[in-house]
């Protein structure tokens, strides 16, 4: 497989001719009315939310007073810190927020389209796929392009780690230097995705298994082109110090910076907080204690008849019989199964909202109110008391299935409902119909409102609600009509684009089985195919995991479109290295062998 120098500088000879020029101008008007989008579009939050959108808001605010994440209390450490590092970021940079999300965008975009570089001949078909990225239906989609919360950096991120985890594959060939120049997009892309999300372990096995076969197919043409003969042994260990082992060494920085990142997040929190934790959802005392609540064995058969409660009333009042200190919460605890904004009509409450009803409760109690070591006491003696029930067996755990520490436990007949939920999503990748702009109203307080306004650089004029003023329901933008007429076009090529797909697919197959000269090159391009496939089926499936405890059909619905609008990204993925043998089957020239 021949590498491609995209380091060279760029000749601007290839411009003179009119075809060329002409096509040149497209692409970048294209590239101009994309931005343009961004800039003039119409964003949406809700700040009431404070455990989502007023979250990050607060969170940026304070970063940019210079205050850290602000006073410790029920949401300061609930979630990832990355999206208002970024928006905090951004204010900092003196970029207004759509300026700077544009351009992350198409950042993104490019870098989808160059890590295929080594194997496109055509700047057609490149640019093509760089298009085919800039404007993928998902970033249309308001929950993922104008509200204001962590979502929407979760697509661009997400594809510049697989683009860069794919490059760094195709050119594992190639020098240190250009190895590394990749290398340096995970470096700083996965630690940034890890704590965007409390889920984003789904694409680790990708990256670890992109860059683990890297080294492997590295090794093994080293070998075959070095016989190994006693003469060769000195050359042959030359070889490896000076071309594979630096490789292997630069392989491991992404995942060390992801410890590094971790370490000082850790430290900064400690210093300020007095918890040495990133936040309570992934580690600490608070997680420990949902564990040890989720897993106990209520002695009922609630669990079973509705998998959607995941910490039962029941099992509340089990674990306050065995932690005195649980016990003299009972007041607070029992408010969140029965007069909570989260309770069910049958005094239960569904999925994680009893995380957020139980933070309430100690909050109730004069916990998470700049407390924060006091809070992280308390929990310690709950869990300590729990943890000697469990191994006095005087409670015992349910016999469940359970994937992460936080998440809720399944039984034989609960996937079923799972894998039901993975068809739903497959759905919603491949079916753009539910996609749209539309929602563009600021709903909060005058005062957040500014701050807002101040942090975004965005001005809500006549889009703005609060709690008191009268409803308003302002006309959909151009640019949001522009959006939806853009999401129609792709449901129109999409058809072609799945026939296409399947066909390349099924090409790439073949000549991994049967090609003689060119066996390599389709197993490499099939091997990445499969490890997208892969990890697009551990993406889906734990979405549909968590999003199971939904009370209605159509909420889950709802939530698997929601939750899985990256699925999108990867199935472009897999389309163009699909495209790409269907292309090769007609001309060879565009095609890279």
């Amino acid at each position: 497989m021949n590498v491609v120098d995209w380091g060279k500088k760029v000749s601007f000879e290839k411009f003179k001719s009119k075809k060329n020029l002409f096509f040149f101008i497209v692409v970048l008007l294209l590239v101009v009315l994309r931005l343009g989008l961004y800039l003039n579009a119409d964003y949406f939050a809700n700040l009431y939310g404070s455990y989502d959108d007023g979250h990050y808001i607060h969170l940026a605010n304070e970063l940019i007073s210079g205050n850290w994440l602000g006073d410790y209390n029920t949401t300061t450490l609930s979630k990832g810190i990355s999206y208002a590092l970024f928006l905090a970021g951004s204010y900092k940079l003196h970029l207004p927020y759509s300026l700077s999300f544009g351009l992350l965008q198409i950042f993104a975009a490019f870098l989808a389209a160059q890590c295929f570089k080594p194997i496109v001949k055509s700047q057609l078909f490149f640019s093509g796929i760089f298009i085919f990225f800039l404007y993928s239906p998902i970033t249309f989609m308001d929950e993922y392009s104008t509200r204001i919360y962590r979502n929407a950096l979760v697509v661009p991120v997400a594809v510049i780690i697989i683009a860069c985890t794919i490059g760094i594959y195709l050119r594992r060939d190639g020098s240190i230097k250009k190895f590394a120049l990749w290398m340096s997009g995970l470096v700083v892309a996965l630690p940034f995705f890890w704590y965007l999300r409390e889920d984003s372990i789904w694409i680790f096995p990708f990256v670890a298994g992109g860059l683990f076969f890297a080294i492997v197919q590295l090794i093994l043409t080293q070998q075959k082109q070095q016989p190994v003969i006693d003469v060769m042994r000195r050359k042959i260990a030359k070889s490896f110090i000076t071309k594979i082992l630096p490789k292997i060494l630069v392989c491991a920085l992404p995942f060390i910076s992801i410890l590094v990142t971790t370490k000082i997040l850790v430290a900064i929190n400690d210093q300020h907080y007095g918890v040495a934790m990133v936040n309570d959802r992934s580690d600490g005392e608070f997680v420990t204690l949902m564990s040890y609540l989720i897993r106990l064995d209520d002695g009922t058969d609630l669990n079973q008849k509705d998998n959607k409660i995941w910490i039962t009333r029941q099992a509340v009042k089990k674990a306050e019989q065995v932690s005195p200190t649980l016990q003299k919460m009972k007041v607070n605890t029992n408010w969140i199964f029965t007069d909570s904004v989260w309770a069910t009509a049958d005094k239960q409450v569904s999925g994680d909202y009893f995380f957020w009803g139980f933070r309430e409760a100690l909050k109730q109690r004069g916990y998470y109110n700049n407390n924060a070591e006091q809070t992280d006491n308390l929990l310690k003696k709950i869990n300590h008391e729990l943890s000697e029930a469990y191994r006095e067996q005087k409670i015992t755990t349910k016999k469940e299935f359970y994937l992460t520490k936080s998440g809720d436990g399944k039984i034989l007949k609960d996937f079923p409902g799972v894998f039901n939920l993975m068809g739903v999503a497959i759905g919603e990748n491949l079916d753009y119909g539910s996609y749209e702009q539309g929602r563009s109203i600021l709903y909060s307080t005058k005062k957040d409102r500014k701050i807002a306004e101040k942090i975004l650089d965005h001005s809500f004029s006549g889009r703005w609600q609060s709690a008191e003023s009268e409803p308003i329901s302002p006309p959909i933008a151009l640019t949001g009509r522009v959006a939806n007429r853009l999401i129609l076009v792709a449901n129109l090529i999409k058809i072609p684009i799945i026939i296409i797909s399947i066909f390349g697919l099924g090409l790439m197959v073949l000549g991994s089985i049967f090609s003689k000269k060119q066996q390599i090159f389709y197993r490499d391009h099939l091997l990445i195919t499969v490890g997208l496939g892969l990890t697009y089926i551990v993406f889906l499936f734990g979405v549909a995991w968590f999003c199971s405890f939904g009370e209605t059909a159509q909420i889950r619905q709802y939530f698997m479109r929601v939750y899985t609008g990256v699925g999108v990204s990867i199935m472009q993925f897999i389309a163009v290295f699909s495209g790409l043998h269907f292309v090769k089957l007609f001309n060879r020239k565009k095609i890279k062998k």
